[in-house]
Parts: structure tokens; C-alpha cells; sequence
């Protein structure tokens, strides 16, 4: 591992610290330090049964290999939201789809992906 993929896996570390000390805090007005201002974030759509298709895995994946820039995907309590579909609707192949379309976007050098969850789960 070079010199450059240390700092930057250290610069993404902290920020991702910051935000979920942010979010901790509810200081949502200060979320601005850790998104650039090219940053999308689509909260308009629960996770039921219906909303992962393959499709929409492949829409994503495209999105990704276009991109000029680092993409950097942020899925924090992923253990919630995976339950939360379930309880939602979800079925078992929409969740698998999902997590296939997890592994496969990860494989594009383009992509930095950081996933947590809670304990107890």
C-alpha cells in the first residue's frame, strides 16, 4: 500500500468520524463540513417491497463507472435498514439484490464504500 492510499484512507476515516459525531449530536446544520457541494442524497423513498430491483442496482453501478470523480457511499446502519425493509415488505431477493449490487460496486477502484451498524443487532 502506497504513501497516497494511507492519507486517503485516513482523510476518509476522519471525515467519516466527523459526520457520525455530527449526526450524534443532531448538529444537522453543520453536515456541510463532511459533503461536498456535488453531494445527492435521495430520501424520498422508504426501502419497501419493490424499491431494489436489478435494474436499479445496474442504473447505480453505471452511475459509477461514469463518474470522473471518486464516488464515496456512505451507508450507515445498514443493519437497521435492511431490517427496516423487511418489516417494510422486502423480500428476500430484493435484499440479495442489493447486497449483490453491494459486492459488485465495490470491485470499481472508483468507489469507496463505508458501511457500519449498531451493535446489538
Amino acid at each position: 500500500m502506497d504513501l497516497q492510499t494511507l492519507l486517503d484512507e485516513r482523510a476518509i476515516t476522519h471525515i467519516y468520524m466527523l459526520y457520525c459525531d455530527l449526526v450524534d449530536a443532531k448538529d444537522f446544520d453543520r453536515l456541510g463540513e463532511v459533503f461536498t457541494a456535488d453531494t445527492r442524497g435521495d430520501y424520498s423513498q422508504a426501502l419497501g417491497e419493490g424499491v431494489v430491483t436489478e435494474g436499479l442496482a445496474a442504473i447505480i453501478g453505471d452511475a459509477i463507472k461514469a463518474s470522473d470523480k471518486p464516488v464515496v457511499l456512505f451507508l450507515d446502519e445498514l443493519p437497521f435498514m435492511l431490517k427496516n425493509m423487511v418489516d417494510r415488505g422486502a423480500k428476500r431477493e430484493e435484499l440479495e439484490i442489493l447486497l449483490a449490487g453491494l459486492r459488485s460496486w465495490r470491485q470499481d477502484d472508483r468507489l469507496v464504500m463505508v458501511l457500519s451498524g449498531s451493535l446489538g443487532l
